[in-house]
């Protein structure tokens, strides 16, 4: 039984500046099971990125917790997030990030130590992200939407038990945007992991199992 729950427990952010405090997050929790997907939306400012890092153990909280399975991850030391992260978790961003002079192949195994099981397993997620035939090629060679599904596939490896997509159709049409919300439904499924997304996009946000609202720094679901 697959017990990576996600639970995200009164989590708050906040930076000093000048003579005042600036809330970024305030009290923020929800909670996902292994399978589940995740949207949160808002406006531009409004903390969505910041609680993703959080997730992500890119950005420590004020207080509150996050916990992935059996895992407290804030009471983990520094050296253990980092393992944590790179065993456990992957990242999707709107720009695909992808290294130009690398091939498809070789940028899905960055987060990796190349081996041969690996190089199959890689194939094997290229293969499942529709992409098998474009591994030798280059992202120069590809469209905007390949490269934002090789980004994609990348994640999947180190997404063992959670997958953080931040604005990952920003820069895609809408026929591309509703191929990568399909795929990252699909690998939630299949993969059994937490899917959680950040976007503008309404309507991609509600195909998701599950939409909040982040607002003034709190998480309201209003079923948008």
């Amino acid at each position: 039984m697959n017990t990576d729950r996600l639970e995200v427990e009164s989590i708050s952010k906040s930076f000093a500046h000048a003579n005042s405090t600036i809330n970024i997050l305030q009290d923020v929790q929800f909670s996902a099971n292994p399978g589940e997907t995740v949207a949160i939306i808002g406006p531009s400012g409004s903390g969505k990125s910041t609680l993703l890092n959080i997730l992500g153990l890119l950005e420590k909280p004020n207080s509150g917790s996050v916990k992935l399975g059996e895992s407290e991850l804030q009471e983990l030391s520094q050296k253990e997030q980092e393992m944590f992260r790179a065993q456990h978790i992957g990242f999707v961003f709107q720009n695909h990030h992808l290294l130009p002079q690398l091939t498809a192949l070789e940028n899905v195994l960055l987060p990796t130590l190349v081996n041969t099981n690996i190089q199959v397993e890689a194939n094997e997620i290229l293969d499942f992200v529709g992409l098998k035939e474009r591994k030798d090629f280059y992202p120069w060679q590809i469209s905007g939407g390949e490269c934002q599904r090789i980004a994609i596939a990348r994640g999947i490896m180190s997404a063992s038990k959670l997958l953080l997509c931040d604005e990952p159709t920003g820069n895609l049409d809408e026929e591309n945007g509703q191929k990568i919300i399909g795929l990252l439904k699909e690998i939630a499924a299949k993969n059994k992991v937490v899917v959680v997304m950040v976007t503008h996009n309404v309507a991609y946000a509600k195909q998701f199992d599950t939409c909040y609202v982040l607002r003034s720094g709190r998480l309201v679901n209003e079923g948008v």
